[in-house]
């Protein structure tokens, strides 16, 4: 059966591909409007979400936000789907870089960079045209099971390399001893006694302090790349930095600033982009789990 799905799979992207890559795009835009108003695969969670991050804004509004999420999901699923049928002109046509020249500086020096990177646009094309480009680049991910999932895996290492999510810190201490570029995805939900408590978008989430971990240790600055859509409906990866981790009396505090300077210059751009973000992620479960609980003591002290 699984054979079957990855033979149509491919009957797909090869049809999708014929179509010329804009029309494919149009196609994957209308997919993700198919899935907001019928399927309405996490919808909840997507309008739950964005209540709790612009409750400013009118159910309309945060609507219209949401509808626009999915479409830039539906474009993502068939970029990435077509990623590998894409010509290296096609790629340059979907992809721009602005402000890349202080990390070329930096690594021209021999130095690595740590290298952050969001839910952001199409974050897959972003790795994969920076491998493209000839970055020497090594992501630290989740690996994802199933045979369609090591596709995806297979097109990434075609042009950039992958570490496991966990027990890659001193693997990672090597790629950035290579100079070269140590990528980490920032804003995901990080179930861990390690992790670190940021304000994202007014509440509280759990985040790795990796970046400044591997910055204290290292030596190599942190850069971020947050990649957005122009109105000429190209993407534009958005190059910052450096974050120097700052000095405070404890290393949790160090840790916990960094990581919510990071949060924070994220959040300032999804402002300006919210329908580009992946709102369907439980981001908040920190949030979440502490609401939970208050709510439980309150009872608690009530029937007391």
């Amino acid at each position: 059966m699984t054979t079957l799905v990855l033979l149509l799979i491919d009957l797909v992207s090869w049809c999708l591909h014929r179509l010329g890559l804009r029309r494919a795009i149009a196609f994957g835009r209308a997919l993700g409007s198919f899935v907001f108003h019928l399927v309405r695969v996490r919808r909840k969670i997507v309008l739950a979400n964005l209540a709790h991050a612009f409750p400013e804004k009118s159910e309309r509004e945060r609507r219209t936000i949401a509808k626009g999420c999915y479409r830039q999901l539906g474009r993502l699923a068939i970029e990435v789907l077509l990623m590998p049928r894409m010509t290296p002109d096609e790629i340059r046509s979907l992809v721009r870089f602005d402000g890349v020249e202080p990390i070329d500086d930096v690594l021209r020096g021999g130095q690595g960079i740590v290298f952050c990177m969001g839910h952001l646009g199409n974050w897959e094309l972003l790795g994969y045209e920076t491998g493209r480009r000839g970055y020497r680049f090594v992501a630290i991910t989740k690996t994802l099971k199933g045979k369609l999932n090591q596709r995806l895996h297979d097109t990434r290492k075609k042009v950039f390399g992958e570490l496991p999510a966990s027990g890659s810190f001193e693997a990672g201490l090597d790629v950035l001893a290579r100079g070269d570029v140590l990528a980490l995805i920032i804003d995901q939900h990080r179930a861990s006694d390690k992790a670190v408590a940021v304000e994202y978008f007014g509440r509280r989430a759990a985040t790795s302090p990796a970046p400044a971990l591997f910055s204290l240790r290292s030596g190599a600055p942190v850069y971020a790349g947050w990649m957005t859509l122009d109105p000429d409906d190209v993407y534009t990866v958005h190059f910052r930095g450096p974050f120097p981790v700052p000095e405070a009396p404890t290393l949790a505090e160090r840790l916990q600033r960094h990581s919510q300077m990071l949060a924070s210059d994220l959040e300032s751009i999804v402002r300006e982009h919210p329908s580009e973000w992946f709102w369907v992620h439980r981001r908040w479960k920190l949030a979440e789990a502490e609401a939970r609980a208050a709510a439980q003591q309150g009872s608690t002290t009530a029937s007391a």
